[in-house]
């Protein structure tokens, strides 16, 4: 009952929920009944246009159900300061959050090492037409210890040699 709970207060109290509230809680209701019943994904637009294929059994596709923006402070600081480039979405899961973010780039890598969230991710990619690159692998980085900095990371440090990011097949 605490997770429901919790679910439910995140719904609620969430900023872009704000005009939408009761609607986001039937949506919620609707999809843990449809998940329930089914085993078939749906398909949900997002805020900006796009579209996302969301999951019986994912974990985080579900969120553009529950949110008008998901993660949406986060969302909203990612949109304001992007303006063309090239995003990296590191752990990119379905690519949910390469597609918040979409209009504002250019083009997006997305790495995620899971295969069957790869697959996803490029179904997502490809239902919105987008020509961004999904790699099956996962980023390692070099503990903070090895950049000279502590484990504390507020503290951390930039890297002062060139231990950079070691990419590793997933695969392995």
């Amino acid at each position: 009952m605490t997770k429901l709970a919790y679910l439910l207060k995140s719904i609620w109290k969430e900023p872009s929920n704000r005009s939408q509230r009761l609607r986001r809680i039937l949506f919620f209701f609707g999809w843990q009944l449809w998940k329930r019943l089914t085993d078939a994904p749906v398909t949900v637009r997002l805020f900006n246009g796009l579209r996302l294929r969301v999951y019986c059994d994912c974990d985080t596709s579900p969120a553009a159900v529950y949110y008008s923006i998901p993660n949406g402070n986060h969302i909203s600081f990612l949109r304001k300061h992007l303006d063309g480039g090239t995003f990296i979405d590191v752990g990119a899961n379905v690519g949910l959050v390469s597609l918040l973010v979409a209009d504002k780039v250019q083009h997006a890598v997305l790495f995620e090492p899971n295969p069957i969230a790869v697959i996803r991710a490029r179904e997502n990619l490809g239902i919105n037409r987008l020509n961004f690159e999904v790699f099956s692998q996962m980023l390692e980085f070099p503990p903070v210890e090895a950049w000279g900095g502590s484990a504390n990371l507020r503290g951390a440090q930039a890297p002062r040699s060139e231990r950079g990011a070691r990419i590793q097949d997933a695969g392995r």
